[in-house]
């Protein structure tokens, strides 16, 4: 049998390997429309449970150089943290350590990543079971192939691309994001996205740039995370920020999220990610 997969990033590299693992398959073919990697994203982070999955997939989290160039094929570039920081309103602070060892007692622990190093680790394992490597069930990655149509037979689905190239296998994934081609070409009227009613911002900071961060009197700042290997969190009745250390504390990541039911992005039709001026950032985030 041989599977299809529509979809280069997070969701279709780990369907690959998840496919090439279940012994089922021959082959696995994965088609992205993009030339090179999107870079697109900032932190996230991967719970026990997922660590245990990557693990039996033979990803590495954990083995990359933290301070190597930016969107390099490596290991992991993970950040362990010791602990969350809780901010609340009265002004208290209250800690709390990461379990990292979990009721399982196989150390598989919380991840902190950049978004780019978790794909690029997951390249990395795909790499190994390429077309030349010999092992079986190859993994071959297509780049620059953008899906425009799907046919369907008894036992198999073709896709076609704009390339004109054609792929065919017993099984297609879709694994393209938000605006997926494959769901618009299989269901052409599928149920509208619903907003959150939610607006984040996200971005991330080197390591010395939050150390050098300071109050508009030019005072240090109360609790910086340069401090403490934690996750800190902030919380008021519309609003939150959460911070946290990603690339083995290389980078601050930072997530604000303001209710805002009325806000004029969402009215916007540019998907899921689309840029902000630093005005808009310091007009949004002082008002949240």
């Amino acid at each position: 049998m041989r599977a299809v997969i529509v979809g280069a990033g997070m969701g279709g590299l780990m369907t690959a390997l998840a496919l090439r693992q279940s012994g089922v398959f021959s082959s696995v073919d994965v088609y992205e429309q993009t030339k090179v990697p999107s870079t697109a994203g900032a932190g996230l982070n991967i719970p026990p449970n997922g660590a245990r999955i990557c693990r039996w997939l033979g990803v590495d989290l954990d083995g990359g150089d933290p301070k190597g160039p930016d969107g390099a094929i490596d290991g992991g570039r993970a950040a362990i943290l010791e602990s969350t920081r809780q901010f609340n309103a009265d002004g208290s602070v209250t800690q709390r350590p990461f379990d990292h060892v979990t009721a399982v007692g196989d150390g598989a622990g919380f991840h902190h990543m950049h978004r780019l190093d978790l794909l690029m680790c997951l390249y990395k394992r795909v790499f190994e079971f390429g077309p030349d490597s010999g092992a079986p069930c190859p993994i071959i990655l297509h780049m620059d192939c953008r899906l425009t149509q799907l046919s369907q037979a008894a036992g198999e689905v073709t896709a076609i691309f704009s390339n004109g190239r054609a792929a065919t296998g017993e099984v297609l994934v879709g694994a393209d994001g938000i605006n997926s081609a494959t769901l618009q070409l299989a269901w052409p009227n599928p149920r509208p996205k619903r907003w959150t009613e939610v607006t984040c911002f996200r971005g991330l900071i080197p390591r010395a740039v939050v150390a050098s961060l300071r109050k508009a009197d030019g005072s240090s700042l109360d609790n910086n995370p340069i401090d403490s290997f934690s996750m800190d969190r902030h919380r008021n009745d519309r609003s939150g920020a959460t911070t946290y250390w990603v690339r083995g504390g290389e980078l601050l990541n930072v997530w604000i999220a303001r209710y805002e039911p009325d806000a004029a992005a969402f009215e916007r039709e540019e998907g899921d990610w689309f840029p902000v001026s630093r005005e808009e950032i310091l007009r949004e985030v002082g008002e949240a």
